[in-house]
């Protein structure tokens, strides 16, 4: 029980980095939305190493996906704070 204790604080206080953003234009919202997070993935992989390439560990997450006019392509923004 007590070696059980010791790990729960270290899991709850993971090391996270500043923001780090990564965008994706293409003609439909959810595969360009998955895209600019995969390369968000990538910048962080890039920046602070594979452990922090996780968006499922990251914080402070956002996706937003907007259009200018009608018929124009989609443009998505992953932005977030990785953690390992």
């Amino acid at each position: 029980l007590v070696g059980s204790m010791a790990i729960a604080p270290a899991t709850a206080s993971a090391a996270c980095r500043g923001f780090v953003q990564a965008s994706a234009e293409g003609t439909f919202k959810t595969p360009t939305e998955l895209l600019s997070r995969a390369r968000w993935r990538s910048e962080v992989r890039e920046k602070y190493g594979a452990g922090y390439a996780f968006w499922s560990k990251a914080e402070d997450k956002t996706t937003r996906c907007h259009k200018t006019e009608p018929g124009e392509k989609w443009r998505c923004i992953a932005r977030a704070r990785p953690c390992n």
